[in-house]
């Protein structure tokens, strides 16, 4: 299917973002044969609950051409991820999972060339401390970096206070959301901007989750952050 194709396939406002990023170049400067393989580890907000077209989805929209790994799972904190994890929280639905329990970071069977770092907000709702985050982000930075794959961090999105992410809980996201830029700057990495794209409440479904729109946005943020990693 041409991109042309894709194009009449997306909403109205996905379609300006698709139009944005391909007068910028699609490419993204890769002039190997071989497909750009990306895996992401996020949580909820890359599963996208109640959309059509969910972050990889829309990925894959936008970029045809890349192989999209979604190793995400609902509920996910960066510190599980980093340790390893029988389960996201107790009790979980094995739709939260799909990828189902998981061995430590550094133990984890990967092949693609990037690899995408999107955990954080369920790290703000547990209330762990920017010390304990930074440390976490740390450890999965330098594992990706020993395999010789390139990290990409997505950022935390930014959300409205309300009864699950209290005052206390979204200040502590902000704080959360300043590591991956403090982290991104000392080490040179490529960082997606999702904590900065928050228009507010307008962009959620529940308080948390995003609509179609704003994931779409997010997508489209994140492949401009993974393009910058090839040029």
């Amino acid at each position: 299917m041409s991109w042309l194709q894709h194009l009449f396939l997306l909403p109205a406002l996905f379609v300006g973002v698709l139009l944005a990023l391909t007068a910028c170049g699609g490419g993204g400067g890769h002039s190997s044969s071989e497909p750009l393989t990306i895996e992401i580890y996020g949580d909820s907000i890359v599963r996208g609950p109640g959309l059509s077209a969910p972050l990889p989805a829309a990925l894959r929209v936008l970029r045809p051409g890349w192989v999209i790994d979604d190793r995400s799972a609902s509920g996910l904190v960066l510190a599980d991820l980093v340790a390893g994890y029988s389960e996201p929280w107790p009790g979980a639905p094995p739709d939260a999972y799909p990828r189902g329990p998981q061995p430590p970071f550094a133990k984890v069977s990967r092949s693609a060339r990037v690899v995408v770092l999107a955990a954080g907000l369920n790290d703000a709702l547990e209330m762990r401390t920017p010390a304990q985050y930074e440390a976490d982000l740390r450890e999965a930075i330098r594992i990706v970096r020993a395999e010789n794959r390139t990290p990409v961090l997505a950022g935390i999105v930014g959300l409205p206070v309300a009864e699950l992410f209290t005052s206390e809980r979204v200040a502590r996201q902000a704080e959360l959301n300043a590591v991956t830029h403090a982290l991104a700057a000392e080490q040179g990495l490529q960082h997606a901007g999702w904590g900065e794209d928050y228009l507010g409440p307008v962009d959620v479904i529940d308080n948390v989750h995003r609509t179609q729109a704003a994931s779409d946005r997010l997508a489209a943020l994140l492949v401009a952050a993974i393009e910058r990693t090839q040029q």
